[in-house]
């Protein structure tokens, strides 16, 4: 007779520990380095026309480049709340804009964290993400499980860890399922 498991629920929310920075070419370095946001942001107003940057620098060598928000338009085309919140380099429009990728090469691993229960057996775990940014199934559960990713993969072939196979990225809503014994599965295991 096989016995059946009950997945008891846990609610995992992940956040990133800073926007994602830019990779580019850097005139200063003249070389490929990432730029990190600032949080500020540049605004030109020419009659009635006005431009917006959001300011980058180089991690490596403090150069600055503006990376475009919005191109040269009327000013009336912008919603005066959000002209207000570009005067006062508001943090979470700042945030928002570095988080878009909008045609600019974003680095690939953005540092996070994930605010979750302790596991104490098998678990069905809901994904919330503060923000949507690039995370693969396998860095997440190696980050929160302390374990390798190549282990992630065992597991998942076994089929004692079950993630969505579309997307391949995580995202809010999702649900993943952990049948872990964290003694036998976690512990020592790498």
């Amino acid at each position: 007779m096989v016995k059946a498991v009950s997945f008891a629920r846990a609610d995992w929310h992940i956040a990133p520990v800073r926007p994602p920075h830019v990779v580019r070419r850097c005139s200063g370095c003249d070389a490929t380095s990432a730029f990190r946001s600032t949080g500020k942001f540049r605004i030109n107003a020419n009659k009635r026309c006005v431009e917006v940057w959001l300011i980058y620098r180089c991690t490596t060598c403090n150069t600055g480049w503006k990376r475009p928000v919005r191109q040269r338009g009327p000013v009336a085309r912008i919603c005066p709340d959000l002209l207000d919140r570009f005067h006062l380099n508001d943090p979470s429009t700042a945030e928002a804009h570095a988080f878009a990728p909008g045609g600019v090469q974003l680095e690939p691993g953005v540092p996070f964290t994930v605010a979750r229960p302790a596991l104490d057996g098998p678990c069905m775990a809901h994904i919330t993400m503060t923000r949507a940014f690039r995370l693969r199934w396998d860095q997440l559960l190696a980050q929160t499980l302390a374990i390798s990713r190549s282990r992630v993969q065992r597991l998942a072939t076994s089929g004692r860890i079950r993630v969505p196979r579309r997307p391949r990225r995580v995202a809010s809503g999702a649900i993943v399922i952990l049948d872990l014994d964290p003694l036998c599965d976690l512990i020592g295991a790498s």
